[in-house]
């Protein structure tokens, strides 16, 4: 038996992983893993949301056709085609939101930024505007915006208290504060987090981030967008 062999098995169980630096890279990995794609994810969740109620309503002529693209579009050539076309219909903002997640997926961040916008300049009362404007702050502090990403997600929480976004905004208002030095600031935004939030999946994703700042805070603070 080789000796690194002889030492997993006789304590019963594989030695962890030394601390270290070695221990921030699975912070940043995870903070990479839970940031932006769990953003996308919660983006697109709305996106079938709104499909459904679409596809639940009464559809007529090119309706239907626009149903049918929603429901099957994949490429961010289709969700264009659908805006373009079918614009004016309930398909065409959910196609618009959907195009702009993408792009935002794809790292086309200006281009991103610009169709959430103009989703909220188009469609302000519709049902996801919230994910829109997320979207919105999302991509503005990707673009290198801090302050002004900082001052959205601190301003959706605020109009939003109770929304189902709203963790998305927490995370994203304390690493705000915490790329901008205010460390304390960001523990204590983390804190109230968890002290309200009894269950998965927000909790283990809180509590990761609270010990990067307590073991790592220059690393956090030097870190950049998710």
């Amino acid at each position: 038996m080789k000796e690194k062999d002889k030492e997993a098995t006789s304590s019963g169980a594989p030695k962890p992983a030394a601390p270290g630096v070695s221990e921030w890279g699975e912070l940043a990995r995870l903070w990479r893993v839970h940031g932006r794609p769990l953003a996308i994810g919660v983006v697109i969740a709305v996106l079938a949301y709104g499909v459904y109620h679409a596809w639940r309503g009464t559809r007529r002529g090119a309706e239907t056709e626009a149903s049918m693209a929603l429901l099957t579009a994949q490429r961010p050539e289709q969700w264009e085609e659908i805006v373009h076309r079918f614009g004016s219909t309930p398909y065409g903002p959910p196609a618009l939101l959907a195009l702009a997640s993408t792009r935002y997926h794809e790292g086309n961040y200006a281009v991103a930024l610009s169709l959430y916008e103009d989703f909220l300049k188009k469609h302000a009362a519709h049902e996801m505007a919230a994910a829109a404007e997320l979207g919105r702050w999302h991509a503005a502090e990707e673009l290198g915006r801090r302050d002004e990403a900082l001052k959205g997600f601190t301003d959706f929480l605020d109009a939003h208290p109770g929304h189902y976004l709203a963790p998305l905004a927490v995370f994203g208002r304390a690493r705000g504060l915490a790329r901008t030095g205010r460390l304390e600031e960001a523990r204590v935004v983390y804190e109230d987090f968890l002290a309200t939030l009894p269950e998965e999946p927000w909790r283990s994703q809180a509590e990761m981030a609270l010990t990067a700042l307590h073991r790592f805070p220059r690393e956090v603070a030097a870190a950049p967008a998710p």
